[in-house]
């Protein structure tokens, strides 16, 4: 699986500093309320190995699966808060910890995780917790955009999941101003190709739910799909911002599909 480098560039692509920087900003209580997630199971020694990612700032070699997986995963389904705040208060550590474990999820090597299906809903919660804790830290979507960059083209990504990882790094790129706008316009196009390659594959296996609209299809499960929709008012708002007028067209037409 890959994407022009042109394409890339713009967002540094970064295995790291993402994760670098939530271990940096995370405290001890939010790390606790990560490894308590599975109604307190296991917590002791899931926070002895997310106190470890956060010293070493790095996840060390782990049997994920059985080691952290089910708490993290829990902790990606909670539902990012939508505030403007510029301190750590109990919203914003509710981001910051959905943030980490996303970023932990997305970062995890793939001979050390083999449960990595529906990778969309961890992109997407990670992009609506940025989105608010970009008010306390203004470098986040750069970092953010980074990760994705690098997953395009790095650990076994799945091709299925390509689109989703780009339609986060659009939406990077609009948020923290990451990218002028042709190179954004040559990130759109290549999103929507590879959205309808999949979605002409997926046919072709018969595997597609056509009663879904763009991108949706391309997994099988209704996980966070409200959630995917809810960005084409984030597209659409952007819009009223672009001067190049393809760019302003292909971020309407995708809005326009996400709404379907």
């Amino acid at each position: 699986m890959n994407a022009p480098t042109n394409i890339l560039q713009p967002f540094n692509p970064s295995e790291d500093l993402l994760l670098e920087l939530l271990c940096r900003e995370i405290k001890p209580d939010t790390l606790w309320s990560i490894a308590e997630a599975d109604y307190g199971h296991g917590a002791t020694a899931y926070l002895k190995i997310l106190e470890r990612i956060q010293r070493e700032k790095r996840i060390p070699k782990l049997q994920f699966d059985t080691a952290l997986s089910e708490v993290v995963a829990l902790t990606r389904w909670q539902q990012p808060e939508q505030t403007t705040s510029r301190s750590y208060d109990q919203a914003q550590k509710t981001n910051l910890k959905i943030a980490f474990s996303c970023t932990i999820l997305l970062t995890v090597r793939s001979e050390w995780y083999y449960n990595r299906d529906g990778e969309h809903t961890a992109i997407i919660r990670l992009v609506q917790a940025s989105r608010a804790l970009s008010a306390i830290l203004p470098d986040l979507w750069k970092k953010v955009g980074g990760l994705l960059a690098w997953r395009v083209t790095e650990n076994e990504t799945a091709s299925d999941d390509l689109p989703f990882f780009l339609y986060g790094l659009l939406l990077c790129g609009l948020h923290g101003k990451l990218a002028d706008e042709s190179e954004l316009l040559a990130l759109t196009d290549h999103l929507i190709a590879e959205e309808g390659w999949c979605r002409a594959h997926l046919q072709g296996q018969g595997s597609l739910q056509i009663d879904q609209g763009w991108l949706l299809p391309l997994t099988p499960f209704d996980q966070l799909l409200d959630d995917w929709r809810t960005t084409a008012h984030w597209l659409l708002n952007a819009s009223d911002q672009i001067r190049n007028p393809d760019l302003r067209r292909r971020l309407l037409e995708i809005a326009g599909w996400l709404q379907q």
